[in-house]
């Protein structure tokens, strides 16, 4: 361990563990309606062979943690300024009328659903994702995601109240306004829309 970094609890998966967790998280994902073993048997094959890939490029990273964890407060700090805080998120959300907990998305889906897909992220295809992140640390995601969640749960209600008074007076001055503008621009298709919207909105 270097810092707050630990390398000993990064893990380096065989091909062997990694079909045997896809298989897995298939097996006891919420569907609505069970698939066939056969079914399940072709899945875990299909997303293995992307999840493989994947795994060998973080293996060839072996080498290199030790320079990244003696590296990891400048690298922590960049990414710091990089992200977005929970709690600033959730105000964003709010202020924009977006849920903010995946029991109010449209379409609706479960909490099982939600935290099922955030565990088998890392095994969806071979880009990088944060989900690997936490699947390579040992870390597991869904419970740092419910942190995340209680840290700001606390503030959610004046949080909401900010996006619910902010959210009533774009309804109430500016919605209208653009409504209007914007159909203009829809009907006319003026060469510069921006301009036109500019003008509109000045007279």
């Amino acid at each position: 361990s270097k810092g707050s970094f630990s390398i000993n609890k990064l893990r380096f998966p065989t091909e062997d563990e990694i079909r045997a967790t896809i298989k897995r998280m298939l097996e006891s994902a919420p569907y609505q309606s069970r698939p066939s073993p056969e079914i399940i048997a072709a899945a875990t094959e299909q997303f293995a062979g992307e999840a493989v890939i994947k795994m060998k490029k973080w293996a060839e990273c072996r080498d290199k943690l030790d320079d990244f964890a003696k590296d990891w407060d400048r690298i922590k700090d960049r990414l710091c300024r990089l992200t977005v805080r929970a709690s600033e998120m959730l105000t964003l959300l709010l202020t924009a009328g977006l849920p903010s907990r995946p029991e109010k998305f449209q379409p609706t889906t479960t909490r099982s659903a939600y935290e099922w897909a955030i565990k088998f992220a890392p095994f969806i295809n071979n880009r990088f994702c944060i989900g690997d992140l936490f699947y390579w640390a040992n870390e597991d995601a869904v419970a740092v995601i419910r942190a995340g969640e209680s840290s700001v749960s606390k503030s959610l209600s004046a949080e909401g109240s900010v996006g619910k008074t902010v959210s009533s007076y774009l309804h109430d001055t500016v919605y209208p306004i653009m409504t209007e503008a914007l159909l203009d621009v829809a009907k006319l298709h003026p060469t510069e829309p921006i301009d036109f919207l500019s003008e509109w909105l000045l007279h």
